[in-house]
């Protein structure tokens, strides 16, 4: 946000309504800015499902649509362990072992 006029402005009202978006530590509402000076602030985006997101920033008396899209977080990857009988011949069962990499913060399929 800047003053781009010669004279001191007070920073509108800032806010963001609760949702996937949120204003990420303190707006300058209320703030003094002399002229040619600016401040700063920050909207965060934390989707909560995936898919096409929406929220609204709230400047004074006007608001501003926020668009976002939330994906899944990808799956771990897998690994395979193979451990066969010390006589490979000899018909007795092996063991096959699948570890991931990660621990998975979603369930799913990778195609």
């Amino acid at each position: 946000m800047a003053n781009q006029t010669t004279v001191g402005l007070t920073a509108p009202a800032i806010a963001v309504p609760a949702g996937d978006f949120a204003l990420s530590g303190a707006a300058p509402s209320g703030l003094a800015l002399a002229p040619g000076r600016s401040a700063d602030f920050y909207v965060q985006f934390s989707p909560t499902a995936a898919g096409a997101r929406s929220g609204s920033l709230v400047i004074g008396h006007g608001a501003y649509a926020l668009t976002g899209t939330g994906v899944e977080p990808p799956l771990p990857k897998p690994g395979l362990s193979i451990s066969l009988s010390p006589q490979a011949l000899s018909a007795q069962p092996g063991a096959v072992t699948v570890m991931l990499d990660a621990t998975s913060r979603t369930s799913g399929a990778e195609r």
